[in-house]
């Protein structure tokens, strides 16, 4: 297989095609099992071929240990998957401002990784608003709600000019301190 004998090849993907299936099929979700056991083959027969000159147990492959081929294919299986869930993964969150990471993981049948993310960005918003007296929790949340300065100033008891100035410096500490914190959310904010 180290040069490409493609009789090899064929005999080697027979042997071992269910097994890279069923490690595949336990790590990715059903659509994408088919693409990630291609890539994974693609990934052997580009890099890693020669790799298993390397493997001193090349022939032991009914035993599990950490030289077996077994546990060698295992390991570049679900490695690979790891990595190719990972990439779509931020890929989708590309896509995603912080809002709509929020309010994703509010709908049941969510996806776990974008609640951890949600929980990641509530945990750094909490975190920059800790300092924050009570007054300017009620600011923020009134005016991420949509309220107006006038309305805000009537439920602080204060003019709208101290809401607009106020706001402005919560709003500017909170942009520096999220930016620090996230910066692949808020760099460009």
């Amino acid at each position: 297989m180290a040069v490409h004998d493609q009789g090899a090849e064929r005999e080697f993907v027979d042997a071992w095609e269910s097994e890279i299936i069923r490690w595949v099929t336990a790590k990715a979700p059903r659509d994408y099992v088919d693409d990630y056991v291609q890539d994974v083959w693609a990934h052997l027969f580009n890099r890693d071929w020669r790799n298993l000159l390397k493997w001193k147990a090349l022939y032991d492959d009914e035993q599990w240990h950490e030289h077996s081929l077994k546990s060698f294919l295992k390991t570049v299986t679900v490695n690979k998957v790891t990595d190719l869930q990972r990439a779509a993964y931020l890929r989708r969150l590309e896509f995603l401002d912080p809002a709509d990471i929020l309010m994703a993981a509010e709908n049941p049948g969510y996806d776990p990784q974008l609640a951890a993310e949600a929980s990641r960005l509530m945990a750094a918003y909490k975190d920059c608003t800790s300092h924050y007296r009570e007054k300017d929790h009620v600011l923020v949340s009134m005016w991420l709600e949509g309220h107006v300065a006038v309305r805000i100033a009537e439920e602080l008891d204060t003019n709208s000019n101290n809401i607009h100035q106020r706001k402005s410096y919560l709003f500017k500490r909170l942009q520096d301190c999220l930016t620090q914190k996230l910066p692949e959310y808020f760099s460009d904010v």
